[in-house]
């Protein structure tokens, strides 16, 4: 009797693929049609080649393929392996579709089991909260643990929830993480990243955020030789005279009189003396 279990889910070697929001179990789902021991690696680090080697009965769990997953080897993997694949993804529209369409595709039937997560947790918690609440609990709690847990499961936009975040908190703090990180790495690391990145201590009164209106901001970052994201390091350049008068030279008055750097000068026009035309011109 072989020491690996197998369901009778197992015996299709069709590949399937696991759908379904953060705040499902859907890596418990995808393990129960492998055995208890599968290969397990994320679609953006997968690096199998040699499909032969690898037992039949032991199968592959390819993780996150909605973040720059491996496309050529996971399909070459789908497409040699004897045994059981399952892909897991958040989103259907991530998916190739050349590999999507080799799928049969699966969903989840479990949320995560917060308990596992937290078992020192005394009450059962609601992890699933509106903008309002999230935007709170990230400013005023300090498990920050806690808070990156109800990030991933609500999975709240960047963009909005860094407009509840910036009017509350020093800039600098989520700077890089606004910059380098958001849309450049998956949303998990993004939320962990965004939950660490403040200690959960708010000094005064939460400011609620106002409607965007355009900012002339990213322009002038552009005319200074900056990237449009990079508005928050004019203020401190500007300390400096030499930026300033390189600054002046750059914008135009109402430029400057936004960043409150006063009136440029007016270059003085000489007046211009024209020649008195003659009759000679005609003759």
């Amino acid at each position: 009797m072989s020491l690996i279990k197998i369901s009778k889910e197992h015996m299709s070697s069709k590949p399937l693929i696991v759908l379904g929001n953060t705040a499902m179990d859907k890596m418990k789902r995808a393990r129960s049609f492998v055995s208890d021991s599968p290969i397990v690696m994320y679609a953006n680090e997968f690096n199998i080649v040699d499909n032969y080697s690898i037992p039949k009965d032991r199968g592959i769990i390819i993780a996150e393929m909605h973040f720059k997953p491996n496309n050529d080897l996971i399909k070459k993997t789908i497409l040699e392996y004897a045994g059981q694949v399952v892909l897991i993804s958040d989103s259907k529209k991530a998916v190739l579709p050349t590999i999507y369409n080799l799928c049969d595709m699966k969903r989840p039937t479990e949320k995560i089991d917060v308990k596992n997560i937290s078992p020192r947790a005394d009450e059962p918690v609601n992890y699933e909260v509106d903008m309002f609440t999230l935007a709170r609990e990230y400013l005023t709690n300090r498990d920050r643990d806690e808070v990156a847990l109800k990030l991933k499961i609500n999975t709240p936009a960047d963009n909005q929830l860094l407009s509840w975040i910036v009017p509350n908190i020093n800039p600098n703090k989520i700077a890089f993480i606004d910059n380098n990180v958001k849309r450049r790495w998956n949303s998990s690391y993004f939320y962990e990243l965004l939950a660490y990145s403040h200690n959960g201590k708010l000094s005064a009164k939460m400011v609620m955020p106002t409607r965007r209106k355009y900012s002339k901001l990213g322009s002038i970052a552009s005319r200074l030789g900056l990237r449009r994201h990079e508005t928050y390091l004019i203020q401190d350049l500007l300390k400096n005279e030499e930026f300033k008068k390189y600054a002046m030279t750059k914008l135009n008055n109402s430029e400057c009189r936004l960043l409150k750097l006063g009136e440029k000068k007016v270059r003085k026009i000489d007046n211009i003396v024209l020649p008195t035309p003659t009759l000679d011109k005609w003759l």
